[in-house]
């Protein structure tokens, strides 16, 4: 009966021990992430969303899965955008929703590629570094799905 209630003990004590030191690892691994996304999150998806700076958050097409995916509502369509920056950076981002009875399901896809100084450490690159290139190829790739339901009462 003693050694049950000690093994008992020592299981609960083993387990609190492990939470405290997996949280620890966690938290650490948390501040070593940088403070920004992708650089592709941080370029304009859309012609639309390069014109009003990037601040597409009322977006109501398909590209909304980009910048406010609870926007994305009952639409179906299709959009591709190219862009270069400068003469060493291209972008291409996709997106796509379809409108299946009250469901709307839509994804995404954005990617750049881009030469960086090989000097630069800090990031994001400033947009400056893209416009003017470098020697080291770089690559920035996301990819997003997004879902909606409408609900009528």
């Amino acid at each position: 009966m003693r050694t049950d209630r000690f093994h008992r003990i020592f299981c609960v004590a083993a387990l609190a021990l492990s939470a405290i030191v997996l949280s620890a690892r966690l938290a650490a691994a948390q501040n070593a992430a940088p403070d920004t996304g992708p650089l592709a999150l941080l370029l304009p998806a859309s012609a639309r969303a390069a014109a009003i700076g990037n601040a597409a958050v009322a977006g109501r097409d398909e590209y909304a899965v980009f910048q406010n995916p609870a926007r994305l509502n009952a639409t179906t369509g299709f959009g591709m955008t190219l862009a270069t920056y400068g003469a060493s950076t291209r972008a291409l981002a996709a997106a796509s929703a379809s409108t299946i009875g009250p469901v709307t399901l839509g994804w995404a896809l954005q990617a750049v590629d881009f030469a960086a100084p090989r000097s630069s450490t800090v990031y994001p690159l400033a947009p400056a570094s893209l416009m003017s290139g470098g020697e080291s190829d770089a690559f920035s790739l996301v990819a997003m799905v997004s879902g909606a339901m409408t609900y009528k009462g």
